[in-house]
């Protein structure tokens, strides 16, 4: 489950401290909530995982051609994105390489069954494609077209591989690397059957989708599309990158997606994306899968109320065997939020008793800036009852995580989270000087997974002394280790200084919110304008 500001309502759910239970935070629990209900309650509806959405995909990689020159990158990108498939929990994801005319079409015909009854269907295709007389033929391995009409009986049109994906009741998306070079184009426009003169275009013809219903082209329609010269191709390789952004629509994706091929062929390739949806935003990322560690900072979530019960304090420990996290740690703020609290404690007779209870929570959380997801969120909570103070150190992050593997935090000194920041080895000894807990998760929701300690006053001291820590964590989908940084910079003067105000802080988080959500609508518009003026320039091929 992607993990956004909503994921601190958890914070604010019912939780124990040793013998005591806290009732609701008052109004700084009010403010937050009311503050939170908008943006979870859009991540609810929009993610799979929620509303249960079936997704399907066939990933198809034509190479080894027997009548024309072997493509040596297909292959290789439809495994890739059969793997990205995968990890964003596709229900069933077919990957096939070079299929001939007969399994070709047995291929369409088994995936037309799982669309049937998919709200998302999802067909990725790489190899040579051609147009005939405005009509689009994605190429087997085994075709020889010797002549322009052989493309109706050897070739597969592109209208059948829509009318397979047509039951999917949210989105047909079609993904196409198909627009290279034609090899055929020769022999077929120099057909000589004595027939009509055909039409052979460069690379694929226009197209115009029905409802709910998005082709992507590797190039515009008419161009051709670059092979590449490493192993995958320059789209793919932009596919990739950004196909699991948490929540980014699928229209601002491939939006992306045409800025860097553009970027990297310096503007001799431009996908075009063809059709249109509805107002509904749809992503591809499902919530379940930790996203790309692109983080940027906020004012900060919400208050928590105290931790359930945790085993002893973890000792600390040498930093676990994991890579390090990315060059560009974030620099996200702490703040302080305070309030009071009445907990339910036991009396010297042992009968429970109604407690008064100070609490605060210094307290950050990392946010994608495309999204507004929390990408992880880190917390120190104090509570203070009858004089007596107990500190929990909690960290939240989305799910999709191996539960029995825990969590680490390791605290970096200045000198060495400076080279965490730019990618670089650790110095010869670093690690000596490192801190690392080990955290057990103690609670997973639907927003994320919680993982809690009790805070030693060493620990606290790392912190108030570090510069940064990385938050590691193991993906459950193929036990890959992720690491996600986050600054410490403020968190000191953060936990000594007076508390934030409760109201001006929901106030400015709202606000990013906003300005998160304004972002994303303009992309959308300006991506729209950009398919527009595209479309003017393209001749309307029939």
């Amino acid at each position: 489950m992607f993990f956004d500001g909503a994921c601190f309502i958890g914070f604010l759910s019912r939780r124990r401290v040793t013998a005591h239970r806290e009732r609701p935070l008052g109004k700084l629990m009010r403010l937050w909530a009311v503050g939170l209900a908008w943006l979870g309650a859009a991540t609810m509806l929009a993610s799979p995982d929620a509303r249960a959405e079936r997704r399907v995909a066939l990933v198809i990689g034509n190479g080894a051609y027997t009548h024309a020159a072997t493509l040596p990158n297909p292959v290789n990108d439809a495994a890739a994105v059969g793997e990205a498939l995968r990890r964003l929990r596709f229900e069933h994801v077919t990957v096939l390489k070079d299929l001939g005319t007969e399994a070709f079409r047995r291929a369409l015909l088994d995936f037309e069954s799982q669309a049937a009854g998919a709200d998302i269907a999802v067909l990725y295709y790489a190899g040579h494609g051609v147009e005939v007389d405005g009509q689009n033929f994605l190429v087997p391995i085994d075709a020889k077209l010797v002549r322009a009409a052989a493309a109706e009986l050897e070739a597969i049109p592109l209208s059948t591989v829509t009318t397979v994906l047509s039951p999917a009741r949210q989105l047909r998306l079609v993904i196409l690397d198909a627009c290279r070079t034609n090899p055929f184009r020769a022999r077929m426009a120099a057909d000589g059957s004595g027939g009509r003169k055909r039409s052979i275009g460069r690379g694929l013809g226009r197209i115009e989708p029905g409802e709910n219903e998005l082709i992507a082209y590797a190039a515009a329609a008419g161009t051709e599309a670059d092979d590449g010269s490493g192993s995958q191709s320059p789209f793919v390789t932009a596919l990739l990158k950004h196909i699991e952004t948490p929540g980014l629509d699928v229209r601002i994706m491939f939006g992306k997606v045409r800025d860097e091929v553009l970027k990297v062929t310096n503007r001799q390739q431009t996908p075009h994306l063809y059709g249109t949806l509805g107002g509904d935003e749809i992503a591809l990322a499902p919530s379940a899968v930790p996203p790309s560690p692109r983080p940027v900072p906020s004012p900060s979530p919400a208050p928590a109320p105290p931790p359930a019960p945790v085993p002893p304090p973890q000792a600390l420990m040498p930093p676990a065997p994991v890579p390090p996290p990315p060059p560009s740690a974030p620099a996200g703020a702490w703040v302080k939020l305070c309030d009071k609290a009445q907990a339910k404690g036991k009396d010297k007779d042992g009968r429970e008793v109604a407690k008064a209870a100070d609490f605060c929570m210094t307290l950050s959380e990392q946010i994608h800036p495309d999204s507004g997801m929390t990408l992880v969120a880190a917390s120190l909570q104090q509570w203070w009852i009858e004089g007596q103070m107990k500190q929990y150190f909690k960290v939240t992050v989305p799910q999709g995580v191996e539960l029995s593997a825990g969590l680490t935090v390791t605290v970096f000194p200045q000198d060495q989270w400076e080279r965490v920041q730019k990618g670089l080895p650790l110095d010869r000894g670093a690690e000596a000087r490192l801190r690392s807990v080990r955290l057990n998760f103690a609670q997973c929701l639907v927003t994320g997974c919680n993982a809690e300690m009790e805070a030693t006053p060493e620990f606290v001291n790392a912190l108030t002394a570090g510069a940064g820590l990385v938050v590691r964590t193991v993906r459950s989908t193929n036990n890959t280790p992720v690491a996600q940084p986050m600054t410490l910079n403020g968190f000191r003067q953060a936990l000594v200084n007076p508390p934030t105000d409760t109201k001006k802080f929901t106030e400015a988080r709202q606000e990013l919110m906003k300005q998160i959500s304004r972002r994303r609508e303009q992309m959308l518009k300006e991506l729209k304008k950009q398919q527009d003026e595209l479309n003017r320039m393209q001749p309307n091929r029939r």
